[in-house]
């Protein structure tokens, strides 16, 4: 019986601390506004980080293109070494903490991640904007016991 009480107590607990999908997302909004590359990155499928890496392999044979292309965009000084050497959390690191990037980000207070609907391993997570009338719908899938924004949302386009 004691056995039993703390599996239970347990399942319990998990279930009380695990993230719904919501708030992976309020977490990622988080992220961004701190600057920490690393809690965006946690929200993200591994198909989603493996695109990332791809497109960080393809600037890669144009350096000093996007180095100065980057640079003009971001308002970071970004040299070819920096382009040559990016890991995926480099690349997020330079526009989550560029000036451009910053200056553009509405208040956090304007963000509401308003609910989420879940079907099986699938979610999608309703986030809306202050002063905007459309709903932003983030694909979520559930990755282990975690959820984590499905690749089909970032190809999309939304982003």
């Amino acid at each position: 019986m004691k056995k039993f009480l703390i599996l239970c107590i347990f399942v319990i607990a998990g279930s009380l601390f695990a993230e719904n999908p919501d708030q992976v997302i309020d977490n990622m909004v988080d992220a961004v506004y701190s600057g920490n590359s690393q809690g965006l990155l946690d929200g993200l499928s591994s198909e989603s980080i493996a695109m990332i890496d791809m497109v960080i392999m393809m600037m890669k044979t144009q350096p000093e293109e996007v180095a100065a292309d980057l640079s003009e965009e971001t308002g970071l000084d970004i040299t070819v070494d920096d382009v040559l050497s990016w890991s995926v959390t480099d690349f997020i690191d330079a526009f989550i903490l560029s000036p451009g990037f910053v200056a553009e980000l509405p208040p956090r207070g304007a963000i509401d991640v308003s609910g989420y609907e879940i079907e099986g391993e699938t979610a999608v997570v309703f986030v809306d904007f202050e002063g905007e009338e459309e709903t932003i719908e983030i694909d979520m899938m559930k990755s282990g016991d975690s959820w984590k924004i499905a690749q089909s949302f970032l190809d999309s386009g939304v982003l």
